[in-house]
C-alpha cells in the first residue's frame, strides 16, 4: 500500500464518487496513525466552511485528476499503458494535494508552517463483570459493559468529528453538537450520531455488530449501505460472515437494561442466555449437551447475584450448574421437571 494510493482513496471518498470496496480499502490504510492524520487534513480542506475561492480552487484539482484519468482510458499504446498511468495518477493527486495544502497553509498567512494538532488518545476498560461510566470531555456519558473497550481522545475541542472506537457493548448518551459530529467505529460499522441514545454491541469474539437506537437519531454505514439512518426503537444487526443486515423493532429494557442491573430475556434459547449471564458475570458458563440448545426461555434478572440467577435457571429449565473454579459446567437434570418459562 503506497502513499500515492491512499490519496487516490481519500479523494474519491472525499467528493462521494467512493464505491463500498473504496471505503473498504480506506479504514485498512486508516488502522495506521500517519494515514489517519493525512487523512483529518484532507478532510478539513474539503469541508463545506472553507471559503468559496478555496472550494473553487479544489474543484479545478479534482477536475483535473477527472480529465487525466479520462484521457488514460482512451490511451490503447501497448506497452506503456501502466507507466503511463502512474505518472498520470502521481501528477494528478500530486496537483489536488498541492491545492490542499495550499489553500490550508498559504491563505493570507504570514507564518507557512502546517501546525500539526497532538491529539492524546484515552482508553478506558470494563473488566468482565462490571460495568463503568465514562464521561467524555463533550459532556457524552457512555456506559461500557463487561470486557469491553473504549478508546476516546482526551479533548475534542480541535477537532472535526468526535471519533470513538468501541470492542464491546455501550450505552451513547450523546451531547449534540451542530458543528462536531459524534462518530461510534465499531470494525466496518460506524454509527454517527445526529442527537440521540443508542446501544452499540460489538464484541470481537461474536460474528455480529448490534446498533439499537433508542431515542433521537443516528446514521450508520456498513459495507452492505451507507448513510442509513435509524428510526427510534429500530435496530440494525450486522452479520460479518455473511456480509448482510436486517433492520428490526426492539424492546429497551431486553436490550439496554444491563446499564441498569436487569437482564432480561423474551422467547430467548438458552445459549443465547447463558452468554449473556456469562459475560455480565463476568464468568463462563460452558455446556457440552446439545439438547440444551432446543431449551427456550422468558425470565428477567434484576440485580441478582449469579447464584441467584442459576439457581432460577437450574429450577425452570432442568440444568445443573457445576462450578469448576475458572468456569462453570451446565449439564441436565433429568432428575427435575423442566419447564419451559418461568
Amino acid at each position: 500500500m503506497s502513499t500515492t494510493e491512499f490519496y487516490e482513496l481519500a479523494i474519491r471518498c472525499l467528493t462521494e464518487e467512493g464505491t463500498d470496496e473504496d471505503w473498504k480499502e480506506l479504514e485498512v490504510f486508516l488502522q495506521k496513525k500517519e494515514y489517519r492524520q493525512l487523512y483529518g487534513k484532507l478532510a478539513t480542506s474539503f469541508s463545506s466552511d472553507e471559503k468559496s475561492s478555496q472550494q473553487y480552487n479544489l474543484e479545478r484539482g479534482l477536475n483535473l485528476l477527472r480529465q487525466r484519468m479520462s484521457f488514460l482510458d482512451k490511451n490503447k499504446r501497448r506497452g506503456r499503458s501502466t507507466l503511463f498511468k502512474r505518472s498520470l495518477v502521481a501528477a494528478s493527486v500530486a496537483a489536488v494535494i498541492a491545492v490542499v495544502m495550499v489553500l490550508k497553509f498559504h491563505s493570507g498567512k504570514e507564518d507557512a508552517q502546517p501546525k500539526i494538532e497532538q491529539v492524546a488518545w484515552l482508553e478506558k476498560s470494563a473488566p468482565a463483570g462490571q460495568q463503568i461510566s465514562v464521561v467524555l470531555s463533550d459532556g457524552t456519558r457512555i456506559v461500557l459493559n463487561g470486557n469491553s473497550k473504549l478508546r476516546y481522545a482526551a479533548d475534542y475541542s480541535s477537532q472535526s468529528v468526535r471519533k470513538v472506537y468501541l470492542s464491546g457493548e455501550a450505552f451513547f448518551s450523546v451531547k449534540h453538537n451542530d458543528q462536531q459530529e459524534f462518530e461510534v467505529v465499531t470494525g466496518h460499522v460506524v454509527t454517527r450520531d445526529l442527537g440521540t441514545r443508542f446501544n452499540i454491541e460489538a464484541y470481537a469474539k461474536d460474528s455480529v455488530i448490534t446498533v439499537a437506537l433508542v431515542d433521537g437519531a443516528i446514521e450508520v454505514n456498513s459495507p452492505v449501505t451507507r448513510h442509513l439512518q435509524l428510526k427510534p426503537l429500530q435496530k440494525l444487526t450486522y452479520h460479518m460472515d455473511e456480509n448482510r443486515q436486517e433492520v428490526n423493532s426492539f424492546n429497551v429494557a431486553e436490550l439496554t437494561g444491563w446499564k441498569d442491573q436487569l437482564l432480561m430475556f423474551h422467547n430467548k434459547p438458552l445459549p443465547v442466555v447463558l452468554e449473556k449471564i456469562s459475560r455480565y458475570y463476568g464468568k463462563p458458563i460452558v455446556f457440552s449437551d446439545s439438547s440444551l440448545n432446543s431449551i427456550v426461555l422468558t425470565t428477567q434478572f434484576k440485580q441478582k447475584s449469579l447464584n441467584q440467577v442459576l439457581e432460577v435457571l437450574s429450577y425452570a429449565v432442568g440444568v445443573r450448574f457445576i462450578d469448576k473454579g475458572d468456569s462453570i459446567l451446565a449439564v441436565k437434570d433429568n432428575s427435575m421437571k423442566k419447564r419451559n418459562q418461568y
